[in-house]
């Protein structure tokens, strides 16, 4: 005899199973308001890849630092949307 809700996720594939995770890998697992701690030593099974990517995050807000250099194909687009949003020009209105 199984709770409806283990029955429903294992048997018929109508719910999903409910878990609680205190371990991983042989490790406590420490969280930040439900968001599990990562530390990621390869990216797509490259560990330059993963230096790569830890060497372009802004560590002050974990943002990736990045330059547009087109937007849908066309460098014209970034170049307006980075004039509209640094204040040299004015947004078009089209209204």
């Amino acid at each position: 005899m199984v709770t409806a809700n283990v029955f429903d996720s294992l048997v018929s594939g109508s719910d999903k199973l409910e878990i609680d995770v205190n371990q991983a890998g042989g490790a406590a697992v420490t969280a930040t308001s439900g968001v599990l701690d990562v530390n990621a030593k390869e990216i797509s099974g490259s560990s330059a890849a993963a230096d790569s990517l830890e060497a372009a995050m802004d560590t002050s807000n974990n943002l990736v630092k990045t330059d547009v250099l087109r937007i849908n194909g066309d460098a014209t687009a970034a170049a307006n949307l980075e004039s509209y949003t640094n204040g040299s020009a004015n947004i078009p209105r089209t209204w």
